[in-house]
Parts: structure tokens; sequence; C-alpha cells
């Protein structure tokens, strides 16, 4: 398993990452700016954080951030950046 670090929002790697969780069904307004990615190569999974939202589509609060749910989704594209990079 590798995990991912976004670590800063620059243009040139927030696209790719929308676009990579947009492949894989999950809408990247839901995925915090800042945080882990884990793709597990040999189990074909993609693991991330997202935001938790009510019935009116808002963030649920969770003192200075929102609340947050882990999501496991087939892996189905690939990373956009050489895998040797984990951090970014």
């Amino acid at each position: 398993m590798t995990t991912y670090r976004i670590t800063r929002h620059r243009e040139e790697v927030v696209g790719p990452i929308q676009a990579f969780m947009r492949a894989h069904g999950i809408d990247p307004n839901d995925v915090p700016l800042y945080g882990d990615i884990e793709i597990d190569e040999g189990g074909r999974t993609l693991t991330v954080d997202r935001y938790v939202r009510n019935d009116a589509g808002q963030i649920i609060s969770a003192g200075e951030d929102g609340k947050r749910e882990s999501v496991t989704v087939d892996l189905v594209a690939p990373w956009p950046f050489p895998p040797e990079v984990t951090e970014l």
C-alpha cells in the first residue's frame, strides 16, 4: 500500500487529482484539500477521506473542520503522478 500526502494547494496537482477522484466516482468537492490518499496496488483499492454532508448537502461541522468518513473504492484508473512522488 502506498500513501500519497497532499500538503499544498497547487493547480498542477489539484486538477489531476480531481480528475482521478471523478474517475473513481468520488466528488472532488467532498475530498479535503489536504490529506492522505491510500492506494493498495495489490488489492486494487483506493481509500480517501471525504466530508460527510447532511440532508441539505452541507458539510457537517466537526470542530475546526468538517466531519469526515473514510471511503474505499475499486482502483480503476492509474495514479496521475510518478509513483515515487508520495508528497505533493
